[in-house]
C-alpha cells in the first residue's frame, strides 16, 4: 500500500472508532437529574457531571438542567461568575 492509502485506511479506522461512541440523549439526563434530586432537595452541578466521561455529556447534562428549569420543576443559583451552579428541587 502506499503512504497516502495508508493514511486514509488509518483515518478510516479512527473515524470508525468515533461513530461508536454511546449517545446521551437529552431525556436520559433529564431523568438522570431527577432522580439525583430524589436523594437530596439541593445539589450542585459538580455533582451531578463528576463521573462524566466526556464533554459531550456535560453539555448535555446542562442542557437537562435548562430544560427543568423552563418547566419551572427546579431552581438553579449561581451566587458569582465561576462559582458552583446550585439546583434546588421545587417541591
Amino acid at each position: 500500500a502506499t503512504p497516502v492509502l495508508g493514511f486514509l485506511h488509518r483515518g478510516v479506522e479512527k473515524l470508525a472508532e468515533e461513530t461508536i461512541q454511546r449517545v446521551i440523549s437529552l431525556e436520559e439526563k433529564i431523568l438522570e437529574l431527577q432522580k439525583f434530586l430524589q436523594e437530596k432537595v439541593e445539589r450542585a452541578f459538580s455533582e451531578l457531571v463528576a463521573g462524566a466521561r466526556e464533554k459531550v455529556e456535560v453539555i448535555v447534562s446542562f442542557l437537562a438542567l435548562l430544560e427543568l428549569a423552563k418547566q419551572k420543576l427546579i431552581t438553579v443559583e449561581q451566587k458569582q461568575l465561576f462559582d458552583d451552579i446550585k439546583i434546588r428541587k421545587i417541591i
